[in-house]
């Protein structure tokens, strides 16, 4: 599916729309639509800051591995980069913070401090990783960052991946750990 807002292209892909129906279909909990709340709160904190710092989005497509958001073609500074890298996390982990200090410990709170923190994880293509790349590209030149980077996210995915075949084996149903990190050890493996 394809249409346009404000001159940016929107394509929402089959892929996207079978897992997400699936995953609705399959969770009885209602734990996975206050996930989608989470994520889609965290995405628009990116294009908000996207905006705010002079790139335009030009491209959002949604895949069954999230949202791929393409901007004007022009280069920002690695500071803005950082700042619109940090601001999906912000927003989880301010609206999660707060729902909690105001003594309201919902699922919806904790599945916005998780996904906050888990996106900060220094690991390519995270937004810890991202945001981590353009503080090294200060120092070093691009192609030895993402030589350090891809050392950091394997030494990270490795003890989190183990970690998440542990939860699997103790809750005998909870793989969410495990399967993210097999998705991105695979992602930085065939990059």
């Amino acid at each position: 599916m394809r249409f346009e807002i404000c001159h940016c292209k929107f394509t929402i892909r089959i892929s996207f729309l079978l897992i997400i129906s699936l995953l609705l279909m399959l969770d009885t909990t209602g734990f996975l639509s206050w996930g989608l709340l989470a994520a889609i709160i965290h995405e628009l904190s990116h294009i908000f800051m996207m905006i705010l710092c002079g790139r335009i989005p030009k491209k959002i497509c949604l895949t069954a591995f999230g949202a791929e958001i393409s901007a004007s073609s022009e280069k920002t500074s690695y500071q803005k980069d950082c700042l619109v890298n940090l601001s999906g996390p912000a927003m989880n982990l301010l609206l999660g913070g707060l729902l909690f200090l105001l003594g309201n410990q919902t699922v919806f709170a904790q599945m916005n401090l998780a996904l906050g923190l888990f996106n900060l994880l220094p690991i390519i293509p995270l937004d810890g990783g991202q945001v981590l790349f353009s503080l090294l590209c200060l120092y070093f030149p691009e192609n030895t960052v993402e030589k350090i980077l891809k050392i950091i996210s394997f030494c990270i995915l490795v003890p989190l991946g183990i970690l998440g075949f542990i939860i699997l084996f103790h809750s005998k149903w909870n793989f969410s750990l495990l399967l993210c990190s097999i998705y991105l050890m695979a992602f930085l493996l065939l990059k």
